[in-house]
């Protein structure tokens, strides 16, 4: 019986044995097999990269524009027997034979044409670099003149005129009615009234900021004009649409004097007031600070 017992027991630890070597080898069997299986897998692929590109600027730019306009300015201001000059200014912008076949003839009893300014007016975008700029350029004489010059940039940034330019229409004028006012009435009426007809006084002749504070809102600020202008008179204020809450937009008409002309002119400010203890402006459209 005891010997039976004693014979069992190294049989049973040999099986044990056994079984923990088989779990063991199955366990590095499986991570083997994982390991592989993972070498020789399709590598997964990386994931994609979006491209930095720089950003280019759009085509025609401020660069062209004023290239365009400069060019204008050398085209439609001739002078009689000095076409080989403006054959040499036109050719700053575009190459020497086409300045040739550019440049006007002038008959040697022009009285020539004198360019004061020259404005882009409008452009069209031919791709590639390329566009039509129209420039509308204004005479000494009181005439103006638009003109499209077509103007590219090559592939090292540089800019030329590229064909010949051609004269073009001015805008169409167009049809819009001004809006109407309503004519202010009441105390309020009769206080924002006095209010704007000082402040567009000092508006129009103060030459410091100080002389338009005490007319302003907390915090506004206006540019005065104080270029030698005085209010003659104030004929109309009216209250538009919108404004701020407890406020109205308005539209002031008025008399204004040039002094150095002595010509007058009959204007309309539209100007935002706002009441708080009292009525205050709190800008002008189409200032610096509109």
């Amino acid at each position: 019986m005891n010997a039976s017992i004693l014979r069992g027991v190294p049989r049973g630890r040999g099986l044990a044995r056994n079984a923990g070597r088989a779990t063991l080898w199955a366990g590095l069997a499986l991570v083997l097999a994982r390991g592989i299986g993972d070498i020789l897998a399709d590598p997964q692929p990386a994931a994609p990269q979006t491209a930095i590109r720089a950003s280019q600027p759009q085509f025609p730019d401020g660069e062209a524009r004023a290239f365009a306009a400069a060019f204008a300015r050398s085209y439609v201001a001739v002078a009689p027997r000095e076409r080989e000059r403006q054959v040499a200014r036109l050719s700053r912008f575009a190459a020497r034979s086409l300045s040739d076949q550019a440049a006007p003839v002038v008959s040697p009893r022009s009285p020539g044409a004198e360019v004061v300014d020259a404005t882009v007016a409008r452009e069209v975008s031919l791709g590639e670099s390329r566009a039509l700029i129209t420039v509308a350029v204004l005479l000494r004489d009181g005439r103006s003149r638009y003109l499209t010059v077509p103007v590219a940039r090559d592939d090292a940034g540089g800019l030329v005129v590229y064909d010949l330019p051609a004269f073009s229409a001015p805008p169409v004028l167009g049809a819009a009615a001004a809006p109407e006012a309503i004519p202010l009435a009441g105390p309020d009426g009769v206080a924002v009234g006095d209010l704007v007809e000082r402040f567009l006084r000092a508006y129009l002749q103060s030459t410091e900021a100080p002389g338009l504070a005490y007319f302003l809102a907390p915090g506004v600020h206006v540019a005065s004009i104080g270029a030698g202008l005085s209010l003659e008179s104030v004929e109309e204020v009216g209250r538009l649409g919108g404004g701020p809450a407890r406020g109205m937009q308005l539209a002031v008409t008025a008399r204004v004097r040039d002094l150095p002309s002595r010509a007058t002119y009959r204007q309309r400010f539209r100007i935002t007031v706002q009441r708080r203890d009292r009525w205050y402006v709190t800008g002008v459209a189409g200032g610096p600070r509109s």
